[in-house]
C-alpha cells in the first residue's frame, strides 16, 4: 500500500484511522492522571487536618472521590489493540477496539499456562 506505513497496512484505514486518533489521546489522559495526583497529594500534604479552617472537611472521601477519578483516567487510558478483534470491536474490549493495561495484564495472565512447581 503505497503512502501507508507499516502499522497503517496491518489495519483497514477505517479502523486505523479510529484507534491513530484514540491512541493519540494517551499523553493527555496521562498528564491527567499525573496532574489528579498532585492535587490529591497537594491537598493532603498542604493542609493541616487539624486546622480550624477544614473543620468538617471529609479527608477520606476527599482521597476515595480523587482515587476514584484517577481509576476512571487509567481506566480510559488505551493500552494495547485489543487481541481478540485486532482493532475492529468486541465483547472483549466493549466494541471500542481497545484494552486499557489492567484488561491487558488479566488477558495475558489468562492466556498463560500455570506455573510449574520445581521440586
Amino acid at each position: 500500500m503505497r503512502g501507508r506505513t507499516q502499522s497503517q497496512a496491518i489495519f483497514p484505514l477505517d479502523i486505523f484511522q479510529r484507534l491513530e486518533e484514540v491512541f493519540d489521546r494517551r499523553r493527555d489522559i496521562d498528564r491527567m492522571i499525573r496532574l489528579g495526583h498532585k492535587l490529591q497529594d497537594g491537598v493532603m500534604m498542604a493542609f493541616d487536618q487539624h486546622s480550624p479552617v477544614f473543620i468538617g472537611f471529609d479527608w477520606k472521601g476527599f482521597d476515595a472521590k480523587m482515587e476514584d477519578v484517577i481509576g476512571q483516567l487509567r481506566s480510559s487510558n488505551p493500552y494495547s489493540v485489543c487481541p481478540k478483534c485486532q482493532g475492529a470491536g468486541c465483547d472483549e474490549c466493549g466494541s471500542r477496539g481497545w484494552v486499557n493495561l489492567e484488561h491487558w495484564s488479566r488477558l495475558l495472565n489468562a492466556a498463560l499456562p500455570p506455573p510449574v512447581e520445581v521440586a
